[in-house]
């Protein structure tokens, strides 16, 4: 078998986190209350030993590889942990775990591994993603008006889509209970994108068109007008790449704009995606206009940074 890395355990351990490998295991924190049993886990699959910082409500327990810290489950936390690397044991670590909770994220990790292995997708539908300023959600009902307002309306943004600018409300509600109605299939990842803070409702952002050979897929996006220009749509992309590659284990990402788009280009750019060329007319808009594209991509290789994550 070949030698497990630890970007790979990252993968499975992250995906296979659940109510039943912890009881404090939420939507919005997978992570929550999950340390010790993923320290456990990781040292089998990974070797290392189990260190342990002190927070305000008990130890935090992580490990070490190879003198390097590898703390899976830090993304709990809502702010910088500073650590002490206080050397700890796997009996330490079994304190603050059960039996079930070790059972269920170590056989579900394996499945998962399993998967990697085999360069297949783990989807996941659409799940919360966070980031600094923003909250990536799924869309819901009462998201229509702002849907159609802040940016489905306006050409200035839908200049920039295949499918023209609606003209009437209902044609945002009927956009939007598709996506909701896909919602039930795990490989449907569309979210909706808000401003933390306000829960103001300024884009979206999706990832389609897997491909179950090759294991890649397509990244598109929208941001209205109003919010051009302050890096939300740089944020929220850098955040869905992330998850594609450290949590669905997709193999590339690719995107595509229309040449004279070029504030899209500088954001795939920022997003650590390679221009690959350019297909002349490749679409042709609402308006009957051909258009020539840049075709954009980046591999889950160039993201890991071609070793061991």
């Amino acid at each position: 078998m070949n030698k497990l890395t630890s970007f790979q355990v990252s993968q499975a351990v992250s995906q296979a986190w659940s109510s039943q490998s912890s009881s404090k295991w939420t939507e919005a924190n997978p992570a929550r209350g999950q340390c010790g049993v993923t320290a456990i886990v990781v040292q089998e699959l990974l070797g290392g030993d189990i260190y342990k910082t002190k927070l305000t409500d008990g130890w935090h327990y992580y490990n070490r590889i190879e003198q390097k810290r590898y703390d899976l489950s830090k993304s709990q936390f809502q702010i910088k942990l500073d650590y002490s690397d206080t050397p700890s044991s796997r009996e330490e670590a079994w304190t603050d775990t059960t039996e079930q909770q070790y059972r269920s994220l170590k056989e579900r990790t394996l499945v998962h591994l399993d998967t990697i292995k085999q360069g297949k997708i783990l989807f996941n539908g659409t799940p919360l993603l966070h980031t600094g300023r923003l909250l990536l959600r799924r869309f819901t009902h009462e998201d229509v008006s702002s849907v159609f307002a802040n940016w489905i309306s306006d050409e200035r943004v839908t200049d920039n889509r295949v499918n023209g600018a609606h003209k009437s409300i209902a044609e945002t509600e009927q956009r939007v209970a598709t996506i909701l109605s896909s919602y039930q299939n795990e490989d449907f990842c569309y979210w909706a994108i808000t401003l933390k803070g306000t829960g103001e409702l300024i884009g979206e952002i999706d990832l389609y068109d897997f491909g179950k050979m090759t294991s890649n897929c397509a990244v598109g996006y929208s941001i209205g007008f109003k919010w051009w220009s302050r890096g939300y749509c740089t944020e929220a992309l850098k955040a869905v790449v992330s998850y594609g590659f450290e949590q669905m284990n997709v193999h590339k990402i690719e995107a595509a704009h229309n040449t004279d788009n070029l504030a899209s280009g500088k954001v795939l750019k920022k997003a650590g995606m390679q221009q690959e060329g350019v297909v002349r007319d490749m679409i042709r808009n609402s308006k009957g206009q051909y258009k020539d594209c840049a075709i954009w991509g980046i591999l889950q290789t160039d993201y890991v940074g071609g070793g061991d994550k």
